[in-house]
């Protein structure tokens, strides 16, 4: 009332990034989605035309930040402009301006900092497979799609790869809008629209329904 706006549908996040995510809203066998967003993980699994399984942790982008601005001694701004530059890859190097004096830190202090975050990630991830796959005796989970704005975390999706043994890559939330040669918007980059998943997956609804109508 306050925006002077009427609501015509109320949707559950898990159902629009899936729809953004999954294409022509269909699998021929189980998919697990991962949105690792700022403040929450959200789990995923999709099958056939419609979602089995949703779950959520306490594991996040922002948490990511925090963890590397407490071990390397930086503030929040200069954590997540090293999370962004070198992710998980090992082989950098570091300098940070501390007190007019140049401080070298050792190569691969960013993966390092994001060890036991990602661990604890990697076994939450093996429950949730784990729990859907005793739960529907036949079903196995056969690949895995990030969205999110914490998917863009470089190394994310090959390290992901080993430890769980599965197909791990970046979800295209333009997947079911654009035509099949365009990968992405001119406007908006893969990389930032992993972030606007849930709202492309929306957008993709009310297109649909006007379709429709």
């Amino acid at each position: 009332k306050l925006a002077g706006l009427k609501p015509i549908v109320f949707e559950v996040e898990s159902m629009a990034v899936a729809r953004a995510l999954i294409e022509n809203e269909i699998s021929q066998y189980p998919i697990l989605i991962i949105d690792l967003g700022a403040t929450r993980t959200s789990f995923v699994v999709f099958s056939g035309k419609t979602i089995k399984f949703t779950s959520s942790i306490p594991i996040s982008s922002h948490g990511f930040t925090q963890i590397i601005s407490k071990t390397l001694g930086v503030d929040l701004k200069e954590a997540e402009r090293l999370k962004i530059k070198y992710g998980l890859e090992e082989k950098i190097r570091l300098k940070v301006e501390e007190e007019k004096t140049i401080k070298k830190m050792e190569r691969g202090r960013v993966f390092e900092a994001l060890i036991p975050p990602l661990v604890d990630l990697v076994q939450q991830i093996k429950k949730c497979i784990e729990f859907y796959e005793s739960h529907t005796p036949g079903e196995k989970i056969k690949e895995i799609l990030l969205c999110g704005g914490g998917a863009n975390l470089k190394g994310l999706p090959e390290l992901l790869a080993v430890e769980l043994n599965l197909a791990v890559k970046l979800g295209n939330p333009w997947l079911n809008i654009l035509e099949k040669k365009e990968k992405e918007s001119k406007k908006m980059p893969l990389e930032k629209s992993l972030s606007f998943t849930t709202a492309l997956g929306l957008a993709l609804r009310a297109a649909k329904a006007e379709k429709l109508t």
